[in-house]
């Protein structure tokens, strides 16, 4: 049975998306080579392996701003991001606004 390295990278990418680790470092701790995993990521997934760990750290990023009151800090942090205002801006690429608006979007639904 052959090794399913895109599962077993989207598996590292899920148990370890607040620490800071590149392709090559995943590809190292998994045996192949970083262009040769990049590209499986790619076929396989559509996407790169920026925009998959992106896609993790933002599905946290936006379930911590919309069920919490947690400061933003400490949602960029849990979320794997030690700059807030890079984080911040990402989350806002990704999401279409800021947590401030996602916040208020998601209290007025509530009522």
């Amino acid at each position: 049975m052959e090794t399913d390295y895109v599962e077993q990278a989207m598996q590292y990418i899920e148990d370890h998306f607040t620490e800071d680790f590149s392709l090559e470092y995943l590809a190292q701790y998994i045996g192949v080579s970083s262009s040769y995993l990049s590209r499986q990521i790619k076929v396989r997934k559509g996407k790169t392996f920026v925009e998959c760990l992106t896609e993790t750290r933002m599905r946290m990023a936006t379930t911590l701003a919309t069920e919490t009151r947690m400061p933003i800090r400490e949602i960029a942090l849990r979320s794997g991001y030690q700059n807030v205002t890079y984080f911040c801006r990402v989350f806002k690429k990704y999401t279409g606004s800021t947590i401030g608006d996602l916040r208020e979007q998601n209290r007025k639904k509530q009522f």
